[in-house]
């Protein structure tokens, strides 16, 4: 899919994008990743946005990741995304504050990335 103006997701992914392509921020996050996940890992990833660091988790060998976000229309797209990778069954989208879920079962990684203009942005 081409993001062109008009795309259903473009307020969204405008929105995000300072954070996903600030490779100074992202770059790091992706190789720790890479390096900490391991093969058949469950993953938590609190504040996941659009879903990269998840999406990094699976490609990592995670076999579920739970993403946690309040804001529906970043996990709209990641739901929309892990679909389009075939991954829509590994990817457990959640909309609310962390504190506020109870996974069924138990994380063997947790990922926060959570960081806003202001560090009371994230709650």
């Amino acid at each position: 899919m081409v993001y062109t103006s008009g795309n259903r997701f473009e307020s969204v992914i405008r929105r995000h994008a300072h954070m996903v392509f600030d490779w100074e921020r992202t770059s790091p996050l992706l190789k720790a990743i890479k390096q900490g996940v391991s093969a058949g890992d469950v993953v938590a990833d609190i504040g996941c946005g659009l879903g990269i660091l998840s999406f990094a988790a699976i490609h990592a060998g995670a076999k579920r990741v739970y993403a946690i976000d309040v804001e529906g229309e970043a996990l709209d797209f990641g739901r929309w995304q892990a679909k389009q990778f075939g991954w829509e069954k590994k990817i457990v989208f959640l909309e609310d504050h962390s504190f506020n879920i109870d996974l069924i079962e138990k994380v063997d990684l947790l990922i926060q990335e959570t960081v806003g203009p202001l560090t009371f942005d994230e709650n």
